[in-house]
């Protein structure tokens, strides 16, 4: 579960990244015109229908001026962050702000870079009414200005005031994506946000795999204001219309099964699979993984710790053996 400094490659399935370069001009916080984190094709979530309702009872929640926290949960390709970013954009339709943060494994050695990238969502037009002092200190991790260091608790007193006022003049989506690769300077400043801003009308939605995460959220945060939901296979029905809806591939009943128990109904998987058959590849080359390593991780991510332990125990050995 704890992940290493290495490059690793990251898919995203159904949105995209904005273009995170600084701005030529440092500008203060408030006056800079950041790019979103979330910009997102329109394409309708296939085999969710529980999920988003589950989100919209968190979001609801959230309305009736209780903290939320919702844990989208589950593997890699299980279709977490397309999820995620799906309903922050149907809670943004509904009148709440959305803001969110997004890093890969190799950013969790940089400290605040999962503060810095939070903070350039912000839509400057909404911080007007922040106490200037807070916006100063923020602007340093969003490299707005020059800082050579930034005290701890100061950050995460300016990060939970400015989230205060936001959630004050509207309700407040905040999206935690790939929380498990956040570095452990923003994971300490939102869990210390997260537990003081239990009486504000806010959503912290978060995505992540099922393994320790930096935030500790089954201590921080009551039972009744934690909702984890945990996305699950697509079915035989869903494969076929997410191929459908998305390339307008129409498998044979013989190929759409195989492609099912081989992909485990990882949408991911399914997605990519659609898109080598829509660009003329064999189904039979189509559906491989790309590489062995990610059949393995596949694979890996069903095991629980006891199982991932003795197999890391047979890779030490010197020469192979049967364990049964």
């Amino acid at each position: 579960g704890r992940t290493s400094c290495g490059w690793h490659v990251v898919h995203v399935v159904g949105w995209h990244r904005g273009d995170s370069r600084r701005p030529e001009r440092a500008a203060p916080l408030s006056a800079a015109r950041s790019p979103r984190i979330y910009h997102r094709e329109r394409v309708e979530l296939v085999g969710r229908r529980s999920e988003r309702e589950t989100l919209e009872r968190a979001f609801d929640r959230a309305l009736g001026g209780r903290r939320t926290v919702a844990w989208v949960r589950g593997a890699a390709g299980i279709g977490k962050t397309a999820l995620v970013a799906e309903f922050r954009s149907i809670a943004i339709a509904r009148g709440a702000i959305g803001i969110g943060s997004s890093v890969t494994e190799v950013e969790t050695c940089i400290g605040w870079s999962g503060t810095a990238s939070l903070l350039r969502s912000f839509d400057p037009d909404l911080l007007s009414g922040v106490d200037a002092s807070q916006l100063e200190i923020l602007a340093a991790l969003a490299g707005s200005v020059r800082e050579d260091a930034t005290e701890p608790l100061s950050v995460a007193s300016a990060l939970s005031d400015v989230l205060a006022a936001l959630a004050d003049s509207q309700p407040l989506v905040v999206v935690l994506d790939d929380l498990h690769w956040f570095d452990h300077a923003t994971a300490a400043a939102l869990s210390f946000s997260i537990r003081l801003l239990g009486d504000h009308p806010i959503l912290f939605l978060a995505a992540a795999r099922p393994v320790d995460l930096p935030i500790d959220l089954w201590r921080i945060v009551d039972a009744d204001d934690l909702i984890v939901i945990e996305p699950t296979a697509l079915s035989l029905g869903a494969t076929r219309e997410l191929l459908a809806s998305r390339f307008a591939v129409q498998l044979g009943h013989i190929d759409l099964v195989r492609l099912h128990e081989v992909s485990a109904g990882n949408p991911l998987h399914v997605i990519e699979t659609g898109r080598l058959v829509q660009a003329g590849v064999p189904i039979a080359e189509a559906m491989l993984p790309g590489s062995l390593r990610a059949l393995i991780d596949v694979g890996l991510g069903d095991l629980d710790a006891a199982d991932t332990e003795v197999l890391a125990a047979c890779a030490l050995m010197p020469k192979p053996r049967p364990v049964l």
